[in-house]
């Protein structure tokens, strides 16, 4: 197992340290995992955005910036523990909201689910990826709390900065992924363009 070598490599140089990242679905600079369902609402072929299964299962997601941001505090930090969960703090991350949050912004705001067992689902992209269900929660490397003495300026340079993260402004608490998949459907069409 290639996780397995990578890990056994600080064993034969010391000086080497080796992490095992494990990142959610990346998103935001049109990575392909959303792609095929940017496109799909834009051109609303379907009509109706398809969702495999009923869309309550959760799916652990992470900006493309988040990511590099959190490759930048592993390095800076060199934690003790080697696997690392880099995933976004999205509240409510079904696969259900992702969907409707694309079709309302690109498309028209349908979704439509497909049962599993029962319908074709042959045109249904990332099906596979899409049917997991992973609930989980990023590393505590990416959390920060104040110290008792530290100044507020000084726990604001120093606490991980997220790209996307928790809006409060609104009435009902949603996560920046699903507020602005307005300026991430722009990524998406600047790149057609």
């Amino acid at each position: 197992m290639i996780e397995t070598l990578a890990l056994s490599a600080s064993n034969t140089n010391p000086m080497l340290k080796t992490y095992i990242i494990c990142p959610g679905f990346i998103y935001g600079c049109g990575e392909d995992i959303f792609y095929d369902y940017f496109k799909m609402a834009w051109l609303q072929d379907p009509l109706k955005l398809p969702i495999p299964g009923d869309g309550k299962n959760f799916i652990p997601t992470i900006h493309i910036k988040d990511l590099v941001n959190c490759i930048k505090r592993i390095i800076e930090r060199k934690p003790t523990i080697k696997y690392i969960f880099a995933i976004d703090k999205t509240k409510n991350k079904t696969l259900k909201n992702i969907m409707k949050s694309i079709s309302k912004c690109v498309g028209n705001s349908q979704i439509e689910n497909f049962d599993l067992a029962k319908d074709k689902i042959d045109n249904i992209p990332n099906f596979n990826e899409f049917t997991i269900n992973v609930k989980a929660r990023t590393s505590k490397l990416f959390s920060d709390t104040k110290g008792e003495e530290e100044e507020e300026e000084d726990f604001l340079r120093r606490c991980f900065k997220w790209h996307c993260e928790v809006d409060y402004y609104f009435f009902f608490i949603f996560t920046f992924f699903l507020f602005n998949i307005k300026e991430i459907s722009l990524v998406y069409l600047k790149m057609e363009n």
